[in-house]
């Protein structure tokens, strides 16, 4: 858990216990049709900007509340000791305006690696989307994520230029040119044999600690806005001990690719309420049996003839229709809805769920429209999908 700030923070710099995010509790894996050998993980050639950085052990030093830190920087204003990019903030605006549909076809990427499966398929065997599309909503809320990402990236680069955390620094954090290139390469086992799988991903930025070798980073950081539902839960995980994310939550694989990749030994999650502007942070640890989870999922979609052969499952378990039938054998209301995310969000529930689709629009929780989903049963009309 995260803890309060220190009063003297602004001449002791507050640190957390070492003991971070060790209850990931693992989540049971789908059996696949035949037994496959383990994942064969090869480090690629990288930048010399991004070397890769041996694991240490948790005593190694002593890991800094960098939430506390950034809230201390935002608090304070005063002269910037960092000469940020102001194009960068341009940059991430004008990128909504001009961005060009996102391609489908094979091939992954770290942020896409902890949705449903069967999406992974659709995207992988270039299936035409046919589901929720990316609307003006969409880009005003992709836009102001960017804007929060850049804001913390740099409040906190700028507090920890003034000694706040002695001995860290942020590095290789976003410019008017994009965020900098990662790669995790897996070799997938499949019945026909390994398929090398190279999985890109872009980082928030580098954290280099007093316990660095020259040019070698300890930590990766990754900024997140949420909404209060999201950051809600995220606080409770942390209150519980459980460590804020785990093999259950979509960004957690997106992170450890990311601590694969570079091989660091550590992540630092900086999340922002978009509702309340609240902001919690903490350390995550790397997880040594990643590489293997995440082989067996993608080893279902690489082996599959398309999508359909594929489940639907996040990485939270399977994803289904809800079940509500009364003590007569009657369907109560909200039988056969659809979870709103993760199908809401789809690009392709269309093609996925079939004839017995049906679409509604719907209010949420704030008044605000919302696009529902609910599979009709057999008898209703319509084939299965």
């Amino acid at each position: 858990m995260t803890a309060r700030p220190d009063p003297l923070a602004s001449v002791i710099a507050p640190v957390l216990p070492p003991v971070i995010a060790l209850a990931l509790r693992p989540v049971p894996e789908p059996a696949l049709p035949l037994t496959l050998p383990p994942p064969r993980v090869t480090p690629l050639p990288r930048p010399a900007t991004l070397p890769t950085a041996p694991l240490r052990p948790a005593s190694a030093m002593l890991l800094p509340d960098l939430a506390a830190i950034l809230k201390g920087r935002l608090e304070s204003p005063g002269e910037l000791l960092t000469a940020p990019d102001p194009a960068a903030l341009g940059a991430a605006i004008l990128r909504q305006l001009r961005q060009a549909p996102e391609a489908t076809g094979p091939g992954f990427r770290a942020s896409q690696l902890g949705r449903c499966i069967r999406q992974l398929a659709f995207h992988h065997h270039g299936v035409r989307p046919d589901g929720r599309e990316v609307d003006y909503r969409a880009r005003a809320t992709f836009a102001l994520g960017d804007v929060t990402e850049l804001l913390l990236v740099t409040a906190l680069a700028e507090a920890l230029a003034t000694g706040a955390a002695p001995g860290w620094r942020l590095g290789e954090v976003r410019g008017a040119g994009g965020q900098g290139t990662v790669e995790l390469a897996l070799d997938v086992p499949t019945p026909r044999g390994g398929v090398r799988v190279v999985v890109p991903g872009h980082p928030d930025g580098i954290l280099h600690g007093p316990g660095d070798l020259p040019g070698q980073p300890v930590a990766l950081l990754e900024v997140k806005s949420t909404s209060s539902y999201g950051f809600t839960a995220w606080e409770r995980s942390l209150r519980s001990g459980a460590g804020g994310w785990g093999p259950g939550d979509a960004y957690w694989w997106q992170l450890q690719a990311y601590l694969h990749s570079v091989g660091a030994a550590w992540g630092y999650v900086l999340a922002l309420c978009k509702d309340s502007g609240a902001i919690a942070g903490w350390w995550q640890e790397r997880d040594e049996g990643f590489p293997e989870r995440l082989s067996r999922r993608l080893s279902q979609v690489v082996s599959s003839a398309g999508p359909h052969d594929v489940p639907r499952e996040g990485p939270g378990g399977p994803i289904g229709p809800v079940e509500r039938i009364g003590a007569r054998g009657r369907p109560l209301k909200g039988h056969g809805d659809l979870p709103s995310f993760p199908c809401g969000y789809c690009a392709w529930y269309r093609p996925c769920w079939g004839p017995r689709l049906e679409e509604r629009v719907s209010v949420d929780w704030r008044g605000r429209p919302s696009r529902a989903l609910r599979l009709r049963e057999e008898t209703e009309g319509g084939e299965g999908a």
